[in-house]
């Protein structure tokens, strides 16, 4: 199930005034009711939609698929449609084990728990609701040339992929990979900032010890 839908709208400064561009289906997940009660609780590898902004332009995704739509924030119109015919594959074991290793493991180092008792809470995870296929995509973003960078799906046992990079007409100007060590973050809107420029990349890398670090790398185009 998909919920609460989302909706994007635009804000006019000089008066307030709110206009809605585009609604897209929710977090897919489960819907459990306790009395009067309903909760929505998100799936592991669930998908939902990933959004980036820039003037003039909403590019907008579901992470279920290869699909991505541009909208014109003047009139909500979609203006453009990147497309790839890709199945998604299905969660197995190997997956469900590796995403509770890492969860047992970032709470025994940041969550203030033993690890009997992190490994008491991972047994729990086993229990969770699971979407039964990985979503394609992480993300999208928009660099300050209106380029998009796709971002394939990654998390606890699935490699880093990298970049997929399309022109404002949609045409493809090749992969790229960013250094080790650079924050991307499983969940996007919790990582730390990752600023595409024309020619630069500026985020936050982290070393061997979790230390981190603003740095600044160059985009060579050639």
């Amino acid at each position: 199930m998909r919920w609460p839908g989302i909706r994007i709208g635009t804000l006019d400064l000089s008066d307030g005034t709110i206009h809605a561009v585009s609604d897209f289906p929710g977090q897919e997940g489960v819907i459990r009711r306790s009395g009067e009660s309903v909760a929505h609780i998100g799936y592991d590898f669930g998908k939902g939609p990933q959004f980036a902004v820039a003037p003039g332009t909403l590019a907008a995704v579901d992470t279920e698929a290869f699909h991505v739509r541009s909208i014109s924030l003047e009139d909500g119109e979609t203006t453009r449609i990147l497309r790839r015919d890709i199945a998604p594959p299905p969660v197995t074991s190997a997956h469900v084990d590796a995403e509770i290793e890492e969860y047992v493991e970032t709470n025994v180092l940041y969550g203030g728990v033993s690890r009997e008792q992190a490994e008491e809470m991972g047994r729990g995870r086993r229990e969770v609701p699971r979407a039964p296929t990985l979503p394609i995509l992480r993300s999208i973003r928009l660099d300050e040339a209106g380029n998009l960078w796709v971002e394939p799906f990654f998390g606890a046992g699935i490699d880093v992929g990298p970049f997929e990079v399309f022109a404002a007409d949609g045409t493809w100007l090749g992969s790229i990979s960013v250094p080790a060590g650079l924050e991307r973050g499983f969940i996007p809107d919790f990582a730390p900032g990752l600023e595409i420029g024309d020619d630069y990349l500026l985020g936050v890398w982290s070393d061997a010890q979790g230390v981190e670090y603003v740095r600044l790398y160059s985009l060579d185009k050639s």
